[in-house]
C-alpha cells in the first residue's frame, strides 16, 4: 500500500512510500482509509526537515511510522476478539468509522476513564501518527476500543475534523471548570484549526464576548464565516483599546502568543494553553513568574481529549451544533500530499482552512 513517512538523516524528507498492508491483532480492526487531516503538529515536523532537532530524530527515528492521526474509514477486516457486529447487530465489516488516535495500557486509572493520553502504565500513551502507523496510508490499524461509528452518509469529510474539534472542546470545557461563563472576556490566540474552532465552539455554544486574535488575513476570512465577528490582527494589538481580560484560550504555539495572553488577562484572570512552545524556550521567564503571583494569575494547559469528549465532539458535527464545512479548503490525492497540501500550508502564502488527503 502506499503510505506518508518522513526519512531522517543527513538530508530529511517527506515521501510516499510502498509498504505491506497491516494486518490486525488481537482486539484490533483494519480500517480502509477515506480522509485523514493534515495536522499543525505534522506542518511544524515539516518545517523542521530541514534541520531537524535532536528530539524530533530521536521520536522519529530514521523512518518514522506512517504518519496521520486524524483519520475516517471503513472498517475493512477483524483481528482476533473483536465482535462481528455492533450492539444494535449491523455488521463491523463495511461500516464507518471514526479512530480516537490516543492508545494506552488499557489498565491504569487515566485509561479505564478514557482518557489514553494520561496513560501512566509502562511505556505511557502512543498516538497514532506517531509511535504508531497513521491514517495517510490506504490501510490502518487501530484498537476496536477506539472506534466512534458514523452514519453511512455523505457528511465523512466533516466528521473527520472530529479530531481537532476534540481538542477546542476539552479546552473549552477545562476553561468552564475554572468558572469561565458565557458573560465572561475571552481571547482566544491562534488562528490555526484549533484556534478557529475554539473560536466557534464558543460563539455556537452562547458566549457573546468572544475575539479572536491571529496573523494570516487569509485564515481570519475563514474565521468570519464560522460565526466570528470580533476579529483582531495580532499587529494592531499593541495600539487597540483593549480592556484586560478574564479568560484567555492560547492555541498559536510561539513565544509571542504565549506572551500576548499572558499580558491580555486581567488581575485574576486565566489563560489556558494548548500550544506547544519552541524547544529554545526554556523554563518561565522570572518577570513572568513574579507576575503571574502578584496578579494572581492562573496558567493551565490542557492536552488531547477523552474518549467521551471524541463522542461529544462528534455529536456535535453530527447535530450541526458546530459547522466545520468552511474550515475544509480542498481535499487531495496522497500523490499530492507534498504540492497541494504541506507546501501550500507552510509556504509564503499559507494556505488557509483544513487540508484532507482522500483516499
Amino acid at each position: 500500500m502506499k503510505a506518508a513517512r518522513y526519512h531522517i538523516g543527513e538530508k530529511s524528507y517527506l515521501s510516499i512510500d510502498d509498504i505491506p498492508n497491516p494486518v490486525p491483532g488481537e482486539a484490533e480492526v483494519l480500517i480502509k482509509t477515506i480522509y485523514s487531516g493534515i495536522c499543525g503538529s505534522d506542518l511544524t515536523r515539516y518545517r523542521n526537515l530541514s534541520n531537524p532537532p535532536q528530539s524530533m530524530r530521536d521520536l522519529l527515528g530514521p523512518i518514522s511510522k506512517v504518519i496521520g492521526h486524524e483519520m475516517s474509514g471503513e472498517i475493512a477486516g477483524l483481528g482476533p476478539n473483536v465482535p462481528e457486529k455492533w450492539p444494535d447487530g449491523a455488521s463491523l465489516i463495511g461500516s464507518l468509522t471514526l479512530a480516537h488516535p490516543q492508545v494506552g495500557c488499557g489498565e491504569c486509572a487515566a485509561c479505564q476513564s478514557g482518557f489514553w493520553a494520561g496513560c501512566t502504565g509502562e511505556g505511557g500513551s502512543s498516538l497514532i501518527g506517531l509511535q504508531l502507523n497513521g491514517g495517510m496510508a490506504e490501510y490502518v490499524v487501530v484498537p476496536f476500543s477506539n472506534l466512534v461509528r458514523i452514519p453511512t452518509d455523505d457528511r465523512t469529510k466533516e466528521y473527520t475534523l472530529t479530531e481537532p474539534l476534540s481538542v477546542s472542546w476539552r479546552l473549552v470545557r477545562k476553561a468552564q471548570k475554572l468558572g469561565m461563563t458565557s458573560a465572561d472576556s475571552i481571547i482566544v490566540i491562534g488562528d490555526g484549526a484549533i484556534g478557529i474552532l475554539t473560536s466557534h465552539l464558543l460563539v455556537r455554544k452562547g458566549f457573546s464576548k468572544v475575539k479572536l486574535i491571529g496573523r494570516n488575513e487569509n485564515k481570519l476570512l475563514v474565521a468570519s464565516n464560522m460565526d466570528v465577528s470580533d476579529i483582531i490582527f495580532e499587529k494592531d494589538v499593541g495600539t487597540s483599546l483593549f480592556e484586560k481580560e478574564d479568560y484567555v484560550l492560547q492555541t498559536g504555539g510561539s513565544n509571542a502568543a504565549f506572551d500576548l495572553g499572558f499580558n491580555l488577562l486581567n488581575h485574576g484572570g486565566k489563560m489556558l494553553t494548548i500550544g506547544y512552545l519552541p524547544e529554545e524556550a526554556v523554563g518561565i521567564p522570572p518577570l513572568v513568574y513574579n507576575r503571574m503571583i502578584r496578579m494572581e494569575k492562573t496558567i493551565q494547559g490542557s492536552y488531547t481529549y477523552s474518549l467521551a469528549e471524541f463522542k461529544q465532539a462528534f455529536e456535535m458535527i453530527n447535530e450541526n451544533i458546530v459547522d466545520v464545512k468552511p474550515l475544509i479548503s480542498r481535499s487531495i490525492p496522497l500523490s499530492r500530499i507534498i504540492e497541494d497540501g504541506f507546501s501550500t500550508l507552510t509556504g509564503k502564502e499559507k494556505l488557509a482552512g483544513k487540508v484532507l488527503v482522500e483516499f
